[in-house]
C-alpha cells in the first residue's frame, strides 16, 4: 500500500493599512500537480475575498466577495459565477446577526431580546408572503412564538427562556438545568417544534 505526500506551502503579503495582512496564499501540492487558495483582505484586515480552488496560472473557478455596511457583512457573491451565497443580512444595535436571506431565498430570522440574546428562530421559505415582521429590538412572549403554519414547511425553535444567571431554561417545549456552576446537568428533549 503506496503513500501520498502532500505539501502545503502558506506566503502572506502584508500591504494592508500599517502593515496589516492583504493576502495569504495557499498552495496544495500532491501528485504533481498544485492548487491554490487566495485570501485577500481590505486594508482594515476583515476578509475582502477568496479565490479557490486555482490551479496553475489560471483564474480560480470560484471568487467570492465580501461585501459589508459599517463593518457588517451583509452580501457574499460569486463574482466569477454570478451566484449570491448571501443576500443580506441585518444586525441588533448590540451587533448581533437577526437577518439573514440566503442566496436560495431562505431568510432565517433571530429574535432577541434587549439583552442581545435569542429568543427564538425562524426560518422561512421565499414563497411565504404572509411572514410577520419582527418587531424592533427583539421580542417576547406570544410575539416569538413559532407561527402557526410551521407545518407548512416553515421551521421555528419556538420560544427561548432564560433562568436568573442567564442560563436557557426552555427552548419550545425542551427544558433544560444547571448546577450552581452553570453546568448543563439535565435536558428534556422532545424535538423541533416545526416541521
Amino acid at each position: 500500500m503506496g503513500s501520498t505526500c502532500t505539501s502545503v506551502a502558506d506566503t502572506s503579503l502584508r500591504a494592508g493599512l500599517n502593515g496589516r495582512l492583504r493576502t495569504i496564499t495557499e498552495t496544495v501540492a500532491a501528485a504533481g500537480m498544485s492548487w491554490t487558495t487566495e485570501y485577500c483582505h481590505d486594508r482594515l484586515g476583515a476578509e475582502a475575498a477568496i479565490g479557490y480552488p486555482k490551479h496553475g496560472d489560471g483564474a480560480p473557478a470560484t471568487a467570492a466577495r465580501f461585501f459589508r455596511r459599517n463593518g457588517y457583512l451583509t452580501e457574499v457573491q460569486d463574482v466569477r459565477r454570478g451566484v449570491k451565497y448571501l443576500h443580506d443580512a441585518s444586525y441588533s444595535p448590540t451587533g448581533a446577526v437577526t437577518t439573514l436571506i440566503r442566496g436560495n431565498g431562505l431568510r432565517n430570522e433571530i429574535a432577541r431580546d434587549p439583552q442581545g440574546r435569542p429568543v427564538g428562530f425562524t426560518i422561512w421559505r421565499p414563497d411565504t408572503p404572509d411572514r410577520p415582521p419582527l418587531p424592533p429590538g427583539g421580542c417576547s412572549g406570544e410575539a416569538c412564538a413559532p407561527p402557526p403554519n410551521a407545518v407548512n414547511g416553515i421551521w421555528a425553535t419556538g420560544e427561548y427562556e432564560y433562568d436568573g444567571v442567564g442560563n436557557i431554561w426552555r427552548i419550545g417545549a425542551d427544558q433544560f438545568r444547571y448546577d450552581e456552576s452553570s453546568r448543563l446537568t439535565w435536558a428534556w428533549l422532545l424535538g423541533p417544534s416545526g416541521s
